[in-house]
């Protein structure tokens, strides 16, 4: 079970702290949110992580995400830490990812199984929504109001499906326990 923790792209480190790890966190980037209660300090960007200030914090595990993250600081992260990459291509992709994230963690299986849960029951909710989608709001913008609070998906067509889902609700969704 690693104890140190680092995520190079926020949804990997909202997941970390939704999944009650953020306690385990030593390293995050400048766009991933902050942890409650305490500092743990951001190491560079998504694109360009700060890799002398990532091995200095020792993690045991790194978080990367294929399209958040760029293949050469993977790679040379590697030569000094273990990497858990993600590839979300839709919102089914994302509760398998939650639970084998908790499985390489030693998170509460409870925790984990909940948000997991939580992401299918509401995907699986908007998707059957008969509301009529929402008119003059921008995709992207209504988008991003959205997830302030939930849980960040990634890539462009992950962001689409989310996006259409959202759409067909009146309110905002959010899917953070």
């Amino acid at each position: 079970r690693p104890g140190r923790l680092a995520s190079l792209y926020p949804s990997g480190t909202e997941t970390l702290i939704a999944l009650g790890l953020g306690d385990r966190l030593v390293g995050r980037t400048s766009w991933c949110p902050e942890v409650a209660g305490r500092r743990v300090p951001a190491m560079g960007g998504t694109k360009d992580p700060d890799l002398a200030a990532l091995r200095a914090a020792a993690p045991d595990l790194v978080l990367a995400c294929r399209d958040e993250n760029r293949r050469e600081d993977v790679e040379a992260i590697e030569s000094f830490a273990p990497v858990a990459v993600t590839d979300p291509r839709r919102v089914a992709d994302v509760p398998p990812f939650v639970r084998e994230l908790a499985g390489l963690t030693g998170a509460d299986p409870g925790k984990s199984e909940a948000l997991a849960s939580l992401i299918e029951s509401e995907s699986a909710r908007l998707a059957a929504s008969t509301e009529p989608r929402r008119r003059g709001v921008a995709d992207r913008a209504e988008y991003a109001q959205a997830r302030g609070d939930a849980h960040r998906l990634v890539d462009d067509r992950l962001d689409d499906e989310v996006g259409r889902l959202f759409r067909r609700e009146r309110r905002d969704v959010f899917v953070h326990p």
